[in-house]
């Protein structure tokens, strides 16, 4: 992985859990994360932002990576455009426009072949373990029944929604693979699920966004789910299977306002499992 030096940092452009985003000028960012995150989260995603082959261009350019005041840093493609979380607010009559159109793009990129990236099975088990204390006697039920669920090698990335996704002149890029595996591509839709219908807003969002985005979050969510199937000849029964692993794996993010709802989804999905 080559190491680029001599990084000025310029405007800051965005932020989240892990790092912050910086513009460093000739067309780059460089993605820098915190200094108390571990070496292991930068490296994965370093690897599969140089391993991911992706014929349909939804990935920001890799230049490299750096390491700035004793922070790693991954040097990408600077993307101009909006994010499509900002064109619903902007124009929210175009939700099932939206909706539909991140059916597309999460399709093709379910399409792609996954190689030399974490497998989902291990992905999802071990995020699931570390809410051993919440979970307590479930955990046993919940990591018995995600190892019996059908896996494949399809490109997942692991938390797909509207902010992550940018509407530029040269089409749609998905950003943020940090939680991207190979695995069975309906997992993934599932995660877009709970995500669509957890209490929590995304972050960043203000009050008057919010009096937006709520009224018209659960058609986003409807239009998305019925173009995916459509698109892919799925249906739900393919798709429901999947909320509780995705469930219980979400649970160590820690998410403000979401904990009590996610045990809720995993009590009830349990609850399922024990009568059918």
């Amino acid at each position: 992985m080559q190491m680029q030096q001599d990084i000025q940092l310029g405007k800051t452009l965005g932020s989240g859990k892990t790092s912050e985003i910086y513009d460093i000028g000739n067309e780059k960012v460089v993605k820098l994360f915190f200094k108390n995150e571990n070496d292991g989260i930068f490296n994965y995603e370093a690897n599969i932002m140089q391993t991911i082959i992706a014929p349909w261009g939804y990935l920001p350019h890799f230049f490299g990576v750096t390491k700035i005041e004793n922070r790693n840093g991954i040097i990408l493609e600077k993307i101009i455009g909006k994010n499509l979380l900002d064109c619903l607010v902007r124009n929210p009559w175009k939700v099932k426009k939206i909706g539909r159109s991140m059916a597309h793009v999460h399709s093709n990129l379910n399409n792609t072949i996954a190689l030399n990236i974490s497998d989902q099975k291990l992905h999802l088990i071990g995020k699931i373990k570390l809410s051993s204390d919440l979970l307590g006697g479930k955990l046993d039920i919940i990591i018995e029944y995600t190892n019996k669920l059908p896996s494949s090698n399809n490109l997942c990335h692991g938390d797909f929604h509207p902010q992550n996704i940018i509407s530029s002149p040269k089409g749609y890029v998905v950003l943020d693979w940090g939680d991207a595996y190979a695995g069975n591509k309906f997992s993934d839709v599932a995660r877009t699920f709970i995500i669509f219908n957890s209490p929590h807003l995304p972050r960043n969002v203000s009050s008057r966004i919010a009096r937006i985005l709520l009224p018209i979050r659960n058609q986003l969510c409807s239009s998305y789910l019925k173009e995916y199937m459509n698109i892919t000849k799925s249906s739900w029964l393919d798709i429901q299977p999947w909320i509780l692993p995705i469930a219980a794996a979400r649970l160590e993010e820690n998410i403000p306002d979401e904990q009590d709802w996610l045990l809720q989804v995993i009590d009830s999905e349990i609850a399922n499992l024990r009568s059918s």
